[in-house]
């Protein structure tokens, strides 16, 4: 039956992933995600977390997603990951608190969820242990005296235990490592003793270290780091040399309350360090035996190429806007953005001016002698054409007044000067936008595709600020390079780093080089037929 039960649950997990690679169209890493977060609400939690996106791109004036549009954002921006240790402690209140059961709670949006967790996390009561437990779960490290008082480690074997949640007052589970738990057995009189937990450790199959909490996800005290300290140097299943239990970190729920080697006093760090150097591979970690001298920190990669489409400006810009355009057969409308407009030089959307009325000024300052004598053969032609005698007086603007009854060739003029202005108008926005994306770095490639930009990301952010640190850790992809882009973004998302301003003057005018005024004139002058 156990055999039967854990094929149900292979199989069952495996489909929700498959429903959310296949049917919803995650990637392989957020359906992954997703399945080990949630199992079988995995798909339930896509769905509250797809409304968080689409909330996100409503608040931000971005266009509405849905369907794959929707999940290729998702897949690409890294709410899933940004959000995991939400999810991570919805799931916990589903799980232990709800006992699986969601109920009324089903439909509430994802920020409810995440208040509704919290609430049940705080109110956890500690647990006062059991009066003469007699331990059924092995122990790995054993600190009790020869009357069996005192502390010890035990392997619980599971990642769920409700013992250990009565106990400790968190949720006892963990979604990635099995639970160790330091115990304390204290003499009550020559009868009872009372068996207590103090601390919670998760640590995965892969030797990675999730969580070590104290009582209602509290973090350890110093007082315990004794006992905390020879766990390093337990070792696993495999029983081989530096075959380790632990051979790193990760984090789940409340990462800021986990113990941290950096708790240590500084020569228990010296020891550890000389005995298992491969424990200090993070950033941080890196960066504290720097400053004790004891390694010679290598600089963190800061340079990237920023590529990004005209569509993408408002994720990196603000003071961008969108317009609206209704399908006039099928009153569908659409959202177009600025910067998109922009980027396409829709000249006509963007001047929005009807007209140029004052020919005489391009007579007198802007005409060129080519144009002037193919607009003298146009007149000549008309007015052979049409029976008029042109006095030998008159200049070119009045000779074209005299034949252009029906405004041919002052129309044609007029829109060409317009289309010049609009154009200038147009390559005065798009100087803005560049001018506002400088501000990551040299824009080295602009046009209707989209930019690219040299990026410095040590221009904006104090790299060796601990935050920073850690940020930098959370965007490690597979290949072990750092998802530079990735973290630009976060930065962007949570505020650390402010927009570049996309702005322009509204008492701007248009100033065309002559040289286009003529070439656009030329081009509506083949358009007249005589």
């Amino acid at each position: 039956m156990k055999l039967l039960e854990s094929i149900k649950q292979i199989i069952t997990e495996a489909s929700k992933k498959k429903i959310l690679m296949d049917k919803i169209g995650f990637n392989e890493d957020n359906a992954e995600l997703l399945d080990q977060l949630c199992g079988p609400l995995s798909v339930w939690m896509a769905k509250k977390m797809m409304e968080v996106q689409q909330n996100n791109n409503a608040s931000w004036n971005h266009p509405p997603k849905q369907g794959q549009e929707l999940i290729d954002q998702m897949n690409s921006n890294g709410i899933l990951r940004t959000a995991r240790s939400k999810i991570q402690s919805i799931m916990d209140w589903v799980r232990v608190g709800l006992n699986g059961n969601l109920g009324e709670y089903k439909d509430l949006p994802f920020i409810d969820l995440v208040l509704q967790s919290k609430d049940w996390h705080d109110s956890l009561e500690i647990g006062q242990g059991d009066i003469n437990y007699k331990e059924q779960n092995p122990t790995i490290l054993d600190f009790t005296d020869e009357n069996g008082n005192g502390f010890y480690w035990a392997d619980l074997n599971t990642k769920n235990s409700s013992e250990e949640c009565n106990r400790m007052g968190h949720c006892g589970r963990s979604s990635y490592g099995y639970l160790y738990s330091l115990r304390q057995v204290i003499p009550i009189n020559n009868k009872y003793k009372l068996n207590k937990s103090v601390l919670t450790a998760a640590i995965g199959e892969d030797g990675i270290m999730y969580q070590l909490k104290g009582v209602k996800n509290s973090k350890p005290k110093d007082e315990y780091h004794q006992y905390i300290l020879p766990l390093f140097y337990v070792l696993g299943g495999g029983g081989e040399e530096d075959d380790y239990l632990i051979q790193g970190f990760g984090s789940e729920y409340a990462s800021e309350q986990d113990f941290k080697l950096t708790d240590l006093p500084e020569e228990t760090i010296r020891d550890l360090y000389q005995n298992r150097p491969e424990l200090f591979n993070t950033r941080p970690l890196q960066r504290l035996l720097d400053k004790m001298g004891i390694i010679e920190l290598e600089p963190i990669p800061t340079t990237f190429t920023l590529e990004i489409k005209p569509e993408d400006f408002d994720d990196y810009l603000d003071g961008g806007w969108y317009n609206t355009y209704t399908n006039r057969t099928t009153g569908n409308q659409r959202k177009v953005s600025i910067f998109t407009e922009i980027m396409l030089g829709d000249a006509w959307d963007l001047w929005r001016n009807d007209g140029y009325e004052d020919l005489g000024a391009y007579f007198q300052y802007t005409i060129d002698n080519e144009t002037e004598e193919r607009l003298w053969d146009i007149v000549r032609r008309m007015a052979q054409r049409d029976g008029v005698e042109l006095d030998e007086d008159l200049d070119l603007e009045d000779a074209v007044k005299e034949v252009d009854d029906n405004w041919e060739i002052r129309n044609a003029i007029s829109s060409a000067i317009n289309d010049a202005d609009a154009n200038d108008y147009v390559n005065y926005l798009q100087k803005q936008v560049e001018s506002a994306l400088e501000e990551y770095g040299n824009v080295y490639e602009f046009n209707d595709t989209g930019a690219k930009i040299q990026v410095d990301l040590s221009n904006f952010v104090d790299i060796d600020d601990q935050e920073i640190d850690e940020l930098f850790e959370n965007f490690i992809e597979r290949n072990g390079q750092y998802d530079l882009d990735g973290i630009l973004r976060e930065l962007l998302y949570i505020g650390h780093i402010d927009k570049p301003t996309f702005s322009y003057d509204e008492r701007w005018y248009a100033s065309p080089d002559n040289n286009i005024v003529n070439e656009y004139v030329n081009d509506r002058l083949g358009e007249i037929n005589i």
